[in-house]
């Protein structure tokens, strides 16, 4: 399944996923406080290398961004897919 990640920083890096619509909301809000934190649920979602380079770019430049994956069974438990 391939959804779209998007995060912001505000008090910790906040989470939500959206269908391929870029519309519909799959997944609560998460929060994790640390940079690294996100880049491991990423990675550990299915995130490749490249993703998470343009990822940690758009944390340092903007301190917000998204990427589309392809999710898998370890990001649906860790992201709440529904």
């Amino acid at each position: 399944m391939r959804i779209l990640i998007n995060f912001r920083h505000r008090s910790g890096w906040s989470i939500h996923c959206l269908a391929p619509d870029c519309k519909t909301l799959v997944s609560p809000w998460l929060t994790v406080q640390e940079d690294e934190t996100l880049l491991r649920v990423l990675a550990a979602s299915g995130a490749t290398p490249a993703q998470l380079d343009e990822v940690v770019k758009d944390m340092r430049r903007w301190g917000r961004g998204s990427t589309f994956i392809d999710i898998n069974d370890a990001g649906r438990r860790l992201l709440r897919i529904k």
